[in-house]
């Protein structure tokens, strides 16, 4: 059940992001979050995470995939 739960929420944040509706997807996190990305400093704050996010796309990262 637990396992469903994570890949259903992963599976509509990534489609989210990857409509280019960063709005969207940030509305999973919620305003204390933490963003811990690989070889980077975590990223703190709802705010901080979308900057990321979009800085990110802005950039070219146009497509996320998870692995649950």
């Amino acid at each position: 059940m637990i396992e469903q739960e994570i890949r259903g929420v992963t599976k509509r944040f990534a489609e989210a992001y990857n409509r280019g509706n960063v709005a969207a997807a940030v509305e999973f996190y919620t305003k204390d979050a933490k963003f811990l990305h690989p070889n980077m400093e975590i990223v703190s704050g709802k705010q901080a995470i979308k900057e990321f996010l979009e800085t990110g796309r802005a950039l070219g990262l146009r497509r996320i995939n998870f692995e649950v």
